[in-house]
């Protein structure tokens, strides 16, 4: 069952932000418009967002570099994180961002939030309320070798 919120949005809601940020609403089966009262950094094209499976989003104001997570249904529910600076706005858009838990303001302190690049094998993490800066971290899959080969037809 979908609700409402106190932005008269029906949720759940899908937003789409290429080539411009575009919000379908699931429940009532059409483009929800702009004037909706969605927060404005929801609708502000001078910052990137990447939203979460549990709710939020993270949000990275353009001209400040100022990064917090977003409560989309409440608009008191921001979440202060260090600036998020070495990352571009095009791979973060495409970034799959992860939270630990939910980041209220009780369990914040053991949340923590990672992204990780969809091209690059590199992940991203900050643990919330530990301060600090995000860590970057590269991995490599590796490669496996295979040690019992399959003999050639005809070999026996």
């Amino acid at each position: 069952m979908a609700s409402s919120s106190s932005h008269g949005l029906v949720l759940p809601c899908l937003a789409l932000f290429r080539p411009n940020t575009t919000f379908v609403s699931a429940a009532e089966k059409k483009l929800v418009a702009a004037a909706a009262g969605l927060p404005s950094e929801l609708l502000d094209v001078k910052a990137t967002v990447c939203p979460t499976s549990l709710g939020w989003i993270l949000v990275r104001e353009s001209a400040s570099g100022s990064t917090y997570l977003l409560d989309p249904q409440s608009r008191q529910d921001k979440i202060p994180l260090p600036p998020l600076t070495r990352i571009d706005d095009d791979v973060l858009m495409d970034c799959n961002c992860l939270l630990s838990d939910q980041p209220t303001a009780s369990a914040a302190a053991g949340c923590v939030v990672l992204l990780v690049e969809p091209q690059d094998t590199v992940i991203w993490y900050h643990h919330i309320g530990a301060g600090g800066e995000w860590t970057r971290h590269e991995y490599d899959i590796g490669i496996q070798s295979d040690n019992n080969p399959i003999p050639e037809k005809g070999n026996d």
